[in-house]
């Protein structure tokens, strides 16, 4: 089976992405911003009742956090980079926290230990809810 990509991408988006790939040693990363904002607003038109949270592990580009930030979604953070990283860009501190509490094994939010001490207090003075524990 052979893959279309004109299934996937515009024409004019695709002929970019060749070009830019025609400059560049493999691997690299295109991100086409056009189409993340257009997956945003088609996943929120289809859950309208749902609130968006975009895990900022999957992709920490300043370009891509100020955009979803801009259409209003909300953040998952899973270390003191990714906290410090959203609130540099302006991000309100209405994110979730679950990742980072249950990736590093914390049973609660008021008993954070080790190198990351201090994550909880920054972000709980930026006034960042709900701190969850899974």
């Amino acid at each position: 089976m052979r893959i279309n990509v004109l299934d996937y991408y515009d024409e004019a988006d695709w002929k970019l992405m060749r070009e830019e790939a025609s400059r560049h040693e493999t691997p690299f990363l295109v991100v086409n911003l056009n189409i993340i904002k257009q997956k945003y607003l088609e996943l929120k038109k289809h859950f309208d009742f749902a609130k968006i949270y975009f895990a900022v592990k999957a992709n920490p580009a300043k370009e891509v956090i100020s955009l979803l930030r801009d259409l209003g979604s909300n953040f998952d953070i899973a270390s003191r980079y990714e906290l410090d990283l959203v609130l540099s860009l302006g991000v309100t501190p209405d994110i979730s926290l679950s990742a980072f509490l249950a990736a590093h094994g914390y049973p609660c939010a008021s008993r954070p230990c080790g190198r990351l001490r201090g994550t909880f207090p920054q972000g709980y003075a930026a006034g960042t809810r709900p701190w969850n524990v899974l």
